[in-house]
Formats: structure tokens, sequence, C-alpha cells
């Protein structure tokens, strides 16, 4: 069970570092990119978030096998929760940076700024104050998907305590000890995301 708890935080580490990646590139490329990417970004966004995620992961194992695309359970976790969680935080960050006044880039425009250094100097500092406790939410969300994964036989933490349940037709032990090492993991997350919100309200 500690194993597969292991392989759960790897997992998670993985998969939300990569949603924020697959993120920020979808939040760039709907905002500031040509009219045809831009459709492109909203389409793909549209479409992981209005499919069921366990249909996603056994498209990218299944699916791809069938052509010969042998990928690695962790590997296909990872990816899966690159695709689903980069689709849910592009949203995030696209939130945050439309909640900044539009007035502070014309400002910054009217100052000589260039509009990258716009954006990093001006435009995120502000829309990081938008963005955190929903980001917060957003990792706890992501910690609890890497459930799903043991349905792809990754031997993560529900995948192990699947296999003991089996072993000794003793379900519930094994459950509860999955369950407590979610709780240990999301229970801090979410009192973080909690102070992140109230320190928010007071910086706007």
């Amino acid at each position: 069970m500690m194993r597969g708890f292991s392989v759960t935080l790897q997992l998670a580490v993985v998969g939300i570092l990569s949603s924020l990646v697959v993120g920020l590139v979808l939040v760039v490329m709907r905002l500031w990119m040509p009219r045809i990417v831009r459709a492109f970004a909203i389409g793909f966004v549209d479409v992981v978030r209005g499919t069921p995620e366990l249909l996603l992961i056994f498209l990218i194992y299944f699916g791809f096998s069938q052509y010969g695309l042998l990928i690695p359970a962790f590997a296909a976790a990872t990816l899966w929760l690159a695709i689903v969680g980069g689709a849910n935080a592009s949203e995030i960050f696209r939130a945050g940076i439309e909640a900044v006044d539009k007035g502070q880039i014309e400002a910054g425009s009217a100052l000589g700024h260039k509009p990258v250094s716009v954006f990093v100097r001006i435009i995120f500092p502000q829309a990081l104050i938008f963005m955190l406790p929903p980001l917060a939410n957003h990792v706890i969300l992501m910690v609890k998907a890497t459930a799903l994964a043991y349905t792809i036989g990754l031997t993560e933490l529900m995948g192990e305590a699947n296999k003991g349940s089996l072993a000794t037709y003793r379900s519930m032990p094994f459950y509860l000890y999955a369950c407590a090492c979610y709780l240990t993991v999301c229970i801090p997350l979410s009192q973080i995301a909690k102070r992140l919100e109230a320190w928010t309200i007071q910086r706007r």
C-alpha cells in the first residue's frame, strides 16, 4: 500500500506540473495566437472538458495500442492528466488574465513596454491573485483523479488497495487505508486553498 501511495504521489506531481505547462500553452494559443490556432485551442478544451475522464484514459492506453503504439501505464496516465488537467488549468489561467483591467495593458504599452514585458511584469502578477485559489483546488482534483489510473493496470494506491481486497476478500481495511492516504494529502491542500482565498480577497 505504501508503495502504491508513493506511485500516486509521483503521478500526481508529474501530472500537475504537466497540466500547468499544457494549460499555459493553451491559454497563450487562445488569447494571442492567430484565429485558426485560437479556434483549435478552444475546440481542444471544449472536447476534453466534455468527454468523460475515464473514456479519455481508455482512449490513450487501449485505443493507441490497437495501432501498435504501446504506451506504458505510468506514461499513459501522465499524458491523460496533462491533457485533462491542462484543459481545466487553461480556463483558470484565462479567467485570471481576463479579470485584470484591460486598462493595465494600455498603460503598460503607453509606457513603452513590449507585449511580453507587459504580460510578465504587469498582467501576470495581478492575474495570479485571481488564479491562486482555483489553482489550489485544481491540485486537489488532480490528486484525486490519479485514482482512475488503476483502471489501466497501474499499481498506484487504488490499484494496490484493489489487489489486496481481491486477495484477502477483506475490502474495507484496504479501501479505508487508501481513503486515509488521500485525506492526508487533500485536507492540508484544502486548508491552503481556503487561506489563499482569504488572502486574495484581502488583496483585491
